[in-house]
């Protein structure tokens, strides 16, 4: 890939087991979360609509989840994943290009396949049998995913179950949980913004100050918890009145890093329906994207830590499980 095309990617926005049976060492007795689990929840869709009814394949960003992962992994936390009607998740392959793992602050191609490899290890041990978006790629990028394809079919790689969001929306099941994590990716927009069942689920999360942290596109995910809000429509003042993150203070995907995204790379052209930074911010949220294009940026306000990025996700794990241990010591 010429310089130049690399130097233009610079400045965008980079979107095991089932519910684990094997829980970690159990901390002190004194906390509420003894198994120390933490809630992942990904979005089904494998697609987005863009502007005039357009439409492009995707999912959700790896890049975003598989150093989370390893954190939780590493720290002996047990993860349950739950996506909408518990469909499998799909990997935006758009995500795997190695420079998006460039920019995020790997300083050669070696580098960044070894951390993309390590990504995609992660979600097959978590996810199984993995699915991807069938977008057009570079070469590098089309022969590895035949390879990897090629060895979970060859070696029979089977799915692994999920829990459906809709069935664990409720304050039982989500009592065991210590923290959530929602990965980014256009993927969100389709389907998690517009859950019910979400909202449900950061609520709880919300009124028990449990840590909650959300990346990228993701933290649009956010206005789930607003009944009827819609892009096309205007935010009430009774809707931001019932709106539990009010005032927050967050980051995610910038208007420039999603122009960039339009104008310069493989939306072509095509115009999104919606900027995330505009409606999060007419929905009551207090929105810093005050960075260089692609650049990392976490920011946590009280339970909440939302990240920038893809460059954004090693810090945010690490500051997401800080505040776990935090949580744990109450």
């Amino acid at each position: 890939m010429n310089f130049i095309y690399i130097l233009l990617l610079g400045f965008i926005v980079t979107a095991c087991s089932s519910p684990s049976e094997k829980l970690a060492a159990s901390p002190k007795s004194s906390s509420p979360f003894p198994q120390k689990k933490v809630l992942v929840v990904v979005s089904s869709a494998s697609s987005f609509e863009l502007a005039k009814g357009f439409k492009i394949e995707s999912g959700y960003f790896i890049s975003e989840l598989g150093p989370t992962l390893r954190k939780l992994d590493a720290e002996g936390y047990a993860i349950d994943f739950a996506t909408p009607g518990a469909r499998q998740p799909t990997i935006d392959t758009h995500g795997l290009d190695l420079n998006f793992y460039m920019i995020g602050g790997l300083t050669n191609a070696a580098a960044a396949a070894a951390e993309r490899d390590l990504d995609l290890r992660s979600a097959e041990k978590h996810f199984g049998r993995i699915q991807f978006s069938l977008n057009k790629v570079a070469p590098e990028l089309e022969n590895l995913l035949n390879d990897f394809n090629k060895r979970q079919a060859d070696t029979e790689v089977v799915p692994v179950p999920l829990l459906s969001l809709e069935d664990v929306a409720n304050d039982v099941r989500l009592g065991v949980y210590a923290g959530l994590y929602i990965p980014g990716g256009h993927a969100p927009k389709e389907d998690l913004v517009y859950s019910p069942a979400l909202g449900k689920i950061l609520r709880h999360f919300h009124e028990r100050k449990k840590p909650t942290a959300i990346i990228c596109h993701a933290p649009i995910t956010l206005l789930s918890t607003i009944p009827g809000w819609n892009f096309d429509s205007k935010v009430t003042d009774k809707m931001k009145a019932s709106f539990p993150y009010f005032g927050y203070k967050i980051t995610l995907g910038s208007v420039k890093e999603e122009w960039l995204l339009e104008n310069l790379l493989y939306l072509r052209g095509h115009k999104l329906r919606y900027y995330v930074e505009q409606e999060a911010t007419e929905a009551g949220l207090m929105v810093d994207t005050r960075r260089l294009p692609s650049t990392k940026q976490v920011v946590e306000d009280r339970e909440l830590l939302t990240g920038a990025n893809p460059a954004s996700t090693a810090e945010l794990a690490e500051r997401f499980h800080a505040a776990l241990v935090r949580q744990e010591a109450l």
